[in-house]
Formats: C-alpha cells, sequence, structure tokens
C-alpha cells in the first residue's frame, strides 16, 4: 500500500542521514596528535615535542603549554599525500621544551583550531652532580673585596664530557660595573672525580663603579647534543637542547680611603714611570728644540684611568706638548695601560736649565697603602746660540793651517826618502831662504823651479793620456740632477709660505734639503745643523720649534725670508746627491 504523502518526508530523512554520516567521516579524518621524543629529561636540558594535526590547517596554540615550560625552538613542515584516491594533508611542528622544575609535570593539551592533543606526562630529574654531570659551568674571581675601580679578574670554566654544538656563552654583567674581556680562552684537560673532563677557560676584567655590595648573576651556557631517536623521527637523530648556569658571584666594594688626598684615584698593583730624552746632551744649545718623552705604565687599570701629566711652566724656557698616546694590552694579571708625554722644551737663555719633579700619588691595591711615582728633578746645562757661519769660517781656518803644517812635514818626509813633491809653498821656501842666507839660496830656488815646471809638464802629458782612454761622460743634461731640483723645491717653499700651510712649508724646507745635502732624514731641525749661513740657520731652528706650537695651523709669518736665504745659500758640489768631482768633465746644464 502506498503512502503518496510521505515520500517528500522520507527523501528529507535520507539526505539528513547522508549529512550526518558524512560529517562523521569528516571528523574521524581531522585529528591532533602529540608525541615526546623522551620520557625523561634533566632539568636544565631540553625534550623535542611534535605535534601532527591532520585533514585541519589552522593555527597553532600554545598558550596553556608555555605557562608550564620554557619553548625554545620551534619548526614546521606540511606534507600533502593521497591514499586510494583520497587526499590527506599534515602539518608537523617540532617544539624544543625545556622543563622548569624538577618532579612529574603535566604537559597540557596543544590545539590546533578546535581540535586539542590529549595530555602528556614529563619527569623532570634533579640536574646532575658530582661524576654525574656531562657539562657544567663554574664562576670565580681573584678578589671577592676589590677596592671600587680597581681590577676584579673574573673566570668562567666550562666542564664537558660530551660533545656538543650551536654553544653559547653569555657575558657577564651588572649594574655598576664595566667589563672587558681579555682573552680568547684556552683549552686543558681535567680529570675530576675520576671523570676526564675538557675545560675551556674564558677570563674577563670587571671594574666595579660603586662601593658596597654588587652580585654578578650566573652565566647561561646554551648548546646542543644528540638526543634520543623517537618513532616519529625515523633514522634521523634530533638534537636536544641545553642550558646550563655557573654559580652567582657576590663582591664587597671597599670605597675609596679617606687617607688617599690625591686627585687622582688610582688603585693599581704597581707602577713605572720613566723618561727619555731623545735629543743628545751635546746638542743643548739656546733655541733649539728638546725633546723629553715620560712614559706612564699601570698594571690594573685601563688607559682611561690613566692621569694626565701637565708640562711644567718654565721662566727660562717654551714648552709645547703634543697630545698623549694611550693604549691597554692584556697580560697574564689582567689588563696593562700605558701613557706616552712628549714635550718639546726651547731654551731662551744659556746656563743652567732645572726641570721640575714629577709626582704621580697611587693606591697600592695589593698592600692597601698609599704609594707615589716620582721622578726626581733634573738639572741641564744649555749653551749659548752658535753663530754657525763664524764657526765654520773658524775651522776652515783652522783646517788650512792644519793642512799647511801637515804638507810641510810631509815634503820634508819626502825630500828625505829622495822623493820631489809636485807642488811648492813659497812661503815656506822664503823662511828656509831667511833662515840659510848665504848657502846657496838662489841655486836652490833655480833647482826647485825646475823641478816643478818638469812634473807639471809630466802631469800634463799624463792626464791627456787618461782623458783619451777614459769613456765618454754622459751629458749632464741627460741625467736627474739634483742641482736642477733645487729651484723646484724652492718654489715649493714660496707657495706654501703664500698658502700659509705651515705643515706644507716644512715638508718643501725637507725637499730641498734632501736635494741640495743628500739627507735621507732633512728635518728643519737636522738641516739647521747643515747649512753655512747663520741666519738660515736660525729660521730652521724657528721652524722646526714652530712645528710643535699650538698655534702652528695659520702663522707662516715669520717665514716669509726664507725662500731668498735658501736660494742663497750655495751647497758643496760634493754634498748633491752624490755629484762629485767624478763628474767634473760632463757639459754644464742648459
Amino acid at each position: 500500500m502506498k503512502h503518496p504523502g510521505n515520500t517528500p518526508w522520507r527523501y528529507a530523512l535520507l539526505l539528513l542521514a547522508c549529512l550526518f554520516f558524512s560529517c562523521v567521516v569528516m571528523a574521524q579524518d581531522a585529528f591532533v596528535e602529540a608525541e615526546l621524543s623522551s620520557q625523561t629529561v634533566a632539568l636544565g636540558e631540553s625534550v623535542n615535542l611534535q605535534i601532527v594535526a591532520t585533514g585541519i590547517d589552522a593555527e597553532l596554540n600554545l598558550s596553556e603549554l608555555e605557562a608550564v615550560v620554557n619553548v625554545l625552538g620551534r619548526s614546521s613542515s606540511r606534507q600533502v599525500n593521497s591514499f586510494n584516491g583520497t587526499i590527506i594533508s599534515k602539518v608537523i611542528w617540532n617544539l624544543e621544551i625545556s622543563p622548569r622544575e624538577s618532579g612529574q609535570i603535566v604537559l597540557p593539551p596543544v590545539t590546533v583550531g578546535d581540535l586539542a592533543t590529549r595530555p602528556l606526562l614529563l619527569q623532570v630529574a634533579e640536574a646532575p652532580t658530582g661524576a654525574d654531570r656531562t657539562v657544567y659551568v663554574e664562576a670565580s674571581v681573584d678578589n671577592e673585596q676589590p677596592y671600587v675601580q680597581s681590577q676584579v679578574i673574573y673566570t668562567i670554566r666550562v666542564f664537558q664530557r660530551v660533545q656538543f654544538s650551536d654553544a653559547s656563552l653569555d657575558y657577564p654583567s651588572a649594574p655598576g660595573i664595566t667589563v672587558q674581556q681579555i682573552d680568547e680562552g684556552e683549552q686543558l684537560t681535567e680529570n675530576i672525580d675520576g671523570q676526564p673532563y675538557n675545560v675551556f677557560t674564558r677570563r674577563y676584567v670587571l671594574f666595579p663603579q660603586t662601593s658596597g655590595r654588587i652580585v654578578i648573576p650566573p652565566v647561561t651556557l646554551q648548546g646542543a647534543m644528540p638526543g634520543t631517536r623517537s618513532r616519529s623521527t625515523g633514522l634521523f637523530t634530533p638534537r636536544n637542547r641545553f642550558s646550563r648556569q655557573s654559580n652567582p658571584i657576590e663582591l664587597d666594594v671597599k670605597p675609596r680611603p679617606d687617607s688617599f688626598t690625591g686627585q687622582w684615584w688610582l688603585p693599581v698593583s704597581s707602577i713605572d714611570l720613566a723618561q727619555q730624552w731623545v735629543t743628545p746632551a751635546e746638542e743643548y744649545f739656546v733655541g733649539r728644540p728638546l725633546t723629553r718623552t715620560i712614559t706612564l705604565t699601570a698594571n690594573g687599570v685601563g688607559e682611561a684611568q690613566l692621569p694626565e701629566i701637565d708640562p711644567p711652566e718654565l721662566a727660562t724656557a717654551k714648552i709645547y706638548a703634543d697630545a698623549s698616546e694611550a693604549q691597554t694590552i692584556s697580560v697574564d694579571s689582567g689588563v696593562q695601560a700605558t701613557r706616552r708625554f712628549s714635550w718639546a722644551i726651547i731654551p731662551q737663555q744659556a746656563g743652567q736649565l732645572t726641570l721640575p719633579e714629577v709626582t704621580i700619588p697611587w693606591f697600592d691595591v695589593v698592600s692597601g697603602t698609599i704609594q707615589t711615582a716620582t721622578l726626581p728633578a733634573q738639572t741641564i746645562e744649555i749653551q749659548a746660540a752658535v753663530d754657525d757661519a763664524a764657526a765654520l769660517s773658524n775651522n776652515s781656518t783652522s783646517g788650512d793651517a792644519s793642512l799647511d803644517g801637515q804638507t810641510q812635514a810631509q815634503d820634508a818626509s819626502n825630500s828625505a826618502d829622495g822623493i820631489i813633491a809636485p807642488t811648492v809653498n813659497f812661503g815656506d821656501a822664503a823662511q828656509v831662504s831667511h833662515a840659510n842666507a848665504g848657502t846657496g839660496f838662489w841655486k836652490r830656488v833655480a833647482l826647485v823651479l825646475g823641478i816643478g815646471w818638469l812634473a807639471t809638464v809630466l802631469a800634463w802629458l799624463f792626464h791627456n793620456v787618461l782623458r783619451r782612454r777614459s769613456p765618454k761622460q754622459v751629458p749632464r743634461a741627460q741625467t736627474s740632477s739634483s742641482s736642477q731640483r733645487i729651484p723646484i723645491q724652492i718654489a715649493a717653499v714660496e707657495a706654501a709660505i703664500k698658502e700659509n700651510d705651515l705643515a706644507a712649508l716644512s715638508r718643501s724646507v725637507s725637499a730641498w734639503g734632501k736635494a741640495a745635502y743628500a739627507t735621507a732624514s732633512a728635518s728643519p731641525g737636522e738641516l739647521a745643523k747643515e747649512v753655512a749661513s747663520a741666519e738660515l740657520s736660525q729660521q730652521l731652528w724657528q721652524l722646526d720649534a714652530a712645528l710643535y706650537s699650538p698655534e702652528r695651523a695659520a702663522d707662516t709669518t715669520a717665514f716669509t725670508g726664507l725662500a731668498k736665504l735658501l736660494r742663497a745659500e750655495k751647497p758643496a758640489p760634493s754634498t748633491l746627491n752624490g755629484e762629485n768631482s767624478q763628474n767634473e768633465h760632463a757639459l754644464p746644464a742648459l
């Protein structure tokens, strides 16, 4: 019996049933599961948690999980497979987690969209101690009660019995201290509790800036070591990250003692104060600069902690100070700082010049006593300014007289040996004639004149023979002559004076000196010793001194006549860059 009125209802019920069963199938196809790479882990180490979402495309929610553990790393991948014509997609998340406390903890569900994983149990053991430790870190200092701003050596030692990778070591830090690493670290092997360890050591130097209690937090070492293979990882061995912390360090920083009254607080283990005179003592003349260098070296501080040494004020000398040079180096005892001070001292009058003592108070952190580094007062003798032209004339005259005496002695020796000298000193012959009047004076004169004439003829013939045999000389116009460069350098001097450029003027004068006197180091001060003109020498000394002056950047007005003096200076031919008597036959420059 048919019931036509019920047919639409049957179709509706059938459609609803199909929809219900299709939803059940879809619900069965979409699911999320979780798996740990290990059920146990030690405190301070990590374990891998893998989340697999099948048939669902949604975001991963870790809010509940992060309330229990630290998520150190996170990565994801997607897989799409086909099975019996059905497309199955998977999203895989790999989480690296580290528990915050020991004991048995419950990992809460992780949700992907509306689906969640089941809770997991993880057993967290206490961090290993003694010989059970595979990796651990220790920190130490050389002094737990330092003085403020003094050096503290902080040492980190990493002990390991297993190989690990991707390691990172924190920098020690704390409020109220400055930190500087003093080495790259060294490795050695030690036997501890019967177990061999590779030990990595790194040192830092700390400078506490305030007195009182300072706590340096633990330094953290992080790395990765091979983990346990799970079903989901297959043949691939995962890496489990770990972290290890050192022990904290507490410093009791002592303040600066009230008994220290120095203007500059310098807490060091040792100090050295030395000086050096660049200019030799025989060149201490009025108007000539003397260079004094003072070196301050201290162990246990950085270069910024070294004081400045101001030049003294002298009534009979001018002093110009260059900028000090400082550096800090690492040594076995920590750090060592050095600062060098260079002064140009220009005496203004002859006589004794006394430089006062230099004193630097410092605090010995080893003995806890106040010390003083001292350079004693020093007195030097300054000679009067030398008239170089007069000195040169006197030296030339005395040299000629000495040469004449040597010539007379040589002539007497040659006569005794039967050798006739090629030249005659008529002044000496007259003296001999006066002393031996009446003993055949004119005969002797005639004999000497005849021999001299004969010697001249022989010398002329010998010279012509040598000239024919010698190779043809290269004309001077074809060579690079130093004398040809002198006018160019003088023109450069004039240009530097016109441009009011003291540094360029010094370089041009040095270039002129190298061309004129073949001097390897032709500074104005060195050239002042070479030139013949006293006025030029004084100008060169003034130029050398002006280079040390703070106002040297724009003051060449005192040297407007320098180019004229250089042009008037006539260096000896033997000094012109190797142009000596060997070139006497060369053609003059055109």
